[in-house]
């Protein structure tokens, strides 16, 4: 990453400009400030980093305010499949197969492959030697492995969605979770400003010397995890022990972190000062959705007793609770469908 260091920078430049212009212009017109969509403004961002580092230019989605076509494709077939998922869940399958063939779910996963292919020919026909870009590997060795039009191309979208959407949601995250906790963001603040003297002086580099921030990040993604849940596992035929209880075979599997992220049994004192395990943790896991390993071994608090079965169960619908409730929150306060 610190070869393209520069090409982030310019971006995230970009959207401090375009952040501060659209604020200076709705204070300017009289009315009252309009709010800025964080989570829009972060996807803009990271789809035009990845974009360039990828396919060798921007999508432009700041400098216009809006979403690329081909970015409105991916998430209107994230949308479909989310659909679909919870019809196959439901046993409905016979219904999903027939939605797939009529209504035309495909077609946006058919126009999102069309786009990505026009625009993986594009950086083909690039000149080679290209040492700004994430894909550049892959361009030079396509042939000693094999990699076809096809398979460049889904490794070109595994990339783009993977640095851009996640990224964003983790960002979208940590505001949220530092507008609701305003000592923390108080702490990260003088943090920032007392360790840099200039806009110039903050790299790649730089940054990893803030361990507050670095905490506030890894506790946002144990509280408000990217990536929802574990693939799905099928239990195999004779059943299996799972976490202490048989589950019979043919059973789906999944684990969904926002549930496992926050409940007792996995983290200790859940509910400790915000970022505190972050720091101490650090050093011991740098997992992108767990806790830290200091955080699945914390004592109770001194003074408290060792919590009981009861009580530690009770504690996890608590964390359930609370789950929920940051879900809905997260389309409320950050633009997102509920």
């Amino acid at each position: 990453m610190r070869q393209q260091e520069h090409t982030i920078a310019q971006f995230v430049t970009l959207l401090i400009d375009r952040l501060h212009s659209e604020s200076s212009s709705s204070s300017s017109a009289g009315g009252p400030i309009q709010p800025l969509n964080a989570e829009a403004w972060y996807n803009w961002t990271t789809f035009d980093i990845t974009g360039s580092l990828i396919f060798g230019e921007s999508f432009n989605c700041l400098q216009g305010s809006h979403y690329h076509p081909w970015i409105e494709f991916i998430f209107a077939t994230v949308r479909w499949g989310m659909g679909m998922s919870i019809l196959s869940y439901l046993g409905l399958h016979w219904v999903v197969q027939l939605l797939f063939r009529s209504v035309g779910g495909s077609q946006n996963l058919v126009k999102t492959r069309e786009f990505t292919r026009t625009m993986l020919e594009k950086r083909l026909a690039m000149e080679e030697g290209r040492e700004d870009d994430l894909f550049e590997g892959l361009v030079k060795r396509r042939h000693e492995w094999g990699l076809d039009l096809e398979k460049l191309a889904s490794n070109s979208f595994i990339l783009i969605l993977a640095g851009s959407e996640t990224t964003a949601t983790t960002l979208a995250g940590a505001t949220y979770l530092l507008l609701t906790h305003p000592e923390a963001l108080e702490r990260l603040q003088r943090e920032v400003r007392s360790a840099f003297k200039s806009a110039e002086e903050i790299d790649i580099a730089s940054v990893n010397r803030l361990s507050y921030m670095l905490a506030v990040l890894n506790e946002s993604l144990r509280m408000y995890p990217p990536v929802t849940s574990n693939l799905i596992r099928v239990v195999p035929d004779g059943g299996a022990t799972i976490a202490g209880g048989f589950v019979p075979g043919g059973v789906s599997q999944h684990e969904p972190f926002c549930i496992s992220n926050i409940a007792s049994m996995v983290v200790g004192t859940a509910h400790q000062e915000l970022t505190r395990r972050g720091i101490n943790g650090r050093h011991s896991s740098r997992s992108s959705t767990g806790p830290s390993t200091t955080a699945r071994t914390t004592s109770p608090t001194r003074g408290s007793s060792t919590p009981t079965a009861s009580s530690t169960r009770k504690r996890d619908r608590t964390s359930s609770r609370r789950c929920r409730r940051l879900a809905w929150d997260r389309g409320t306060v950050l633009g997102g469908s509920k």
